[in-house]
């Protein structure tokens, strides 16, 4: 029960290996393609819904080149979040365009408002739920709880919920006992209770990341889209800033409670706070169409299209740097010394067979590389200082593992790749 999230995400990247074979893009790419249909999701309801197809494309504009959501443990690494964020995405769309709705067809949205629920549990378990306080309170200020109960859908979706979502976890723990528990401890209060592996900070821990790093580009057009959108002569563009500005709020409010703070918890806002900024650009646009200048030869759509252009050369070409030239920070450089030579030697065909590894945290990656060696017929095992004898040859990158096989043994240097050193052993001192 080291993980105790539900499988959704392993499943994708299961089926992925199935297509790909095993490699770093099968692992990556359901958050890539989840990615990318979040951009879809964005540029359908603006354009269907809000008929400003405008607003759409400056909206995914905003959102891959937000640090925060195309950098580590959201869009480009094969974790979580970026199928989180396409799933929580879709729900609060979909339940917009249902409360909003005034004809039939806006009853759809309900059914699948419930789908991508069960979907966001069923990915990352309760993290997908803390959206829900802020679509019951809009439901009520929108004064549509009766509309809300009276639809077959939500009780049909509700049965979706609850069978699928609610009954992964009660089959879980009918197979597993303890497994509830586990959830409890590790995901719900002992998260938010306590600071879960270091990863504490203050109460405006995720204002500050999301200033300083993850939405740098964009977090000063927020308050001018905001009020943009409140004064908007489009009913929905109101309503809509209003209900994004709720869900926001609550759920940063809610993850800066918590005990655990850790900067990818903020990657289902992206989406939503790109929308708000989006309104304000789009509003710019709009306004230099209308100008006199541009009636006159310059074609209007040309000025905003040169707008868009100016505003966005710089945080898409800084995107494209960081991520051609990516470079891990100072504090986790360390964790994938190993992890690079394995696959260094899976690419340079470097025999790496018999060796075993020595490494003091929990070797994920190293694990996902041994597999990938094996396929070659490279057979590397974890193990302990205690357990090497004469004649071994051993992977070690940290400075105290690599002091203690020295103070213990004669060696041998086999190969060096930046920290990684590999010994054979000689013989005991």
């Amino acid at each position: 029960m080291w993980n105790t999230k539900p499988p959704l995400m392993i499943w994708m990247q299961t089926f992925c290996i199935y297509l790909v074979g095993l490699n770093e893009l099968a692992i990556r790419l359901p958050a890539a393609i989840a990615a990318f249909f979040t951009c879809i999701a964005l540029l359908l309801f603006c354009f269907q819904y809000m008929e400003r197809i405008q607003l759409g494309f400056i909206s995914v504009l905003i959102l891959i080149t937000a640090p925060g959501y195309i950098y580590q443990h959201v869009a480009r690494t094969g974790d979580y979040d970026s199928v989180l964020t396409l799933f929580t995405t879709t729900y609060i769309l979909c339940y917009f365009i249902f409360i909003e709705g005034q004809n039939q067809k806006s009853r759809k949205f309900l059914l699948y408002f419930f789908i991508a629920l069960t979907l966001t549990v069923l990915c990352k378990g309760v993290q997908g739920l803390i959206f829900i306080p802020a679509l019951a309170m809009y439901t009520l200020i929108r004064k549509k709880l009766m509309v809300l109960v009276k639809q077959r859908e939500f009780y049909f979706g509700i049965f979706l919920f609850v069978m699928l979502g609610v009954g992964y976890y009660l089959l879980r723990e009918l197979i597993y006992p303890g497994y509830d528990k586990a959830v409890w401890d590790n995901e719900i209060w002992g998260r938010y209770s306590n600071s879960i592996d270091g990863h504490g900070g203050s109460f405006w821990f995720y204002f500050q990341y999301l200033i300083n790093t993850g939405f740098k580009f964009w977090y000063f057009l927020f308050p001018c889209g905001a009020l943009i959108g409140f004064v908007h002569r489009d009913t929905r563009v109101r309503n809509l800033t209003f209900f994004l500005l709720l869900c926001i709020l609550l759920y940063i409010v809610v993850c800066s409670l918590s005990q655990t703070k850790i900067v990818w918890y903020a990657a289902p806002l992206y989406p939503l706070l790109a929308i708000i900024c989006g309104l304000f650009l789009d509003w710019i646009c709009d306004v230099l169409r209308k100008q006199e200048m541009f009636k006159h030869g310059i074609v209007p759509s040309v000025a905003g299209m040169l707008l868009i252009f100016l505003v966005f050369i710089r945080p898409y070409s800084s995107i494209i740097e960081s991520v051609y030239n990516y470079k891990e920070s100072e504090w986790s450089a360390w964790w994938y010394e190993i992890p690079n030579y394995m696959r260094h030697a899976l690419n340079d065909n470097v025999n790496i067979d018999g060796t075993k590894v020595i490494y003091s945290e929990w070797p994920s990656s190293i694990l996902f590389y041994q597999k990938m060696l094996s396929k070659k017929n490279m057979h590397v095992s974890l193990s302990e200082v205690n357990d090497l004898n004469a004649g071994d040859k051993v992977i070690a990158s940290e400075n105290k593992i690599i002091s203690e096989i020295e103070s213990r043994f004669n060696l041998e240097m086999i190969d060096s790749y930046s920290s990684v050193k590999v010994y054979k052993i000689v013989s005991r001192k």
